[in-house]
């Protein structure tokens, strides 16, 4: 049974691990709030990155988060961790090509690229060509 929190906001046990997302979509509230708060997406820039969702999804999303911030905030440290776990079980293949590359001695250039990379929004991945010059 899917359970609509506000307008743009719905919870559905199986989907997005039972996590707030937006309605008919698996957009969560959490990728909203990090895009916005972590990467500095204006609302608008969001909306221009993901056509499907619209302006008031967003606001939603945030006005979800504002009452929720604890929830939210511990969801985003949970997913934070699992991702750390699982990326000491399994090595990247990204960075063990670039090692190669690049040779051993640059390994830390290449952290230093995937990191940056990581971090950024997702229509600026092209930056790895920049950092490989």
């Amino acid at each position: 049974m899917t359970a609509t929190i506000i307008n743009h906001i719905e919870i559905t046990p199986g989907v997005c691990g039972g996590k707030p997302r937006i309605v008919g979509h698996r957009i969560r509230v959490e990728d909203i709030v990090i895009w916005h708060e972590q990467m500095g997406m204006s609302p608008d820039e969001i909306v221009s990155e993901y056509p499907s969702i619209n302006l008031a999804d967003v606001y939603g999303a945030l006005s979800y988060y504002h009452d929720h911030v604890d929830e939210i905030r511990r969801d985003i440290e949970e997913d934070k961790a699992y991702a750390k776990k699982m990326q000491a079980k399994t090595p990247s293949l990204v960075q063990q090509k670039l090692s190669k590359l690049h040779g051993k001695k640059d390994l830390k250039k290449v952290t230093i690229i995937l990191s940056t990379l990581n971090n950024d929004r997702p229509s600026n991945s092209h930056k790895i060509d920049r950092h490989l010059r």
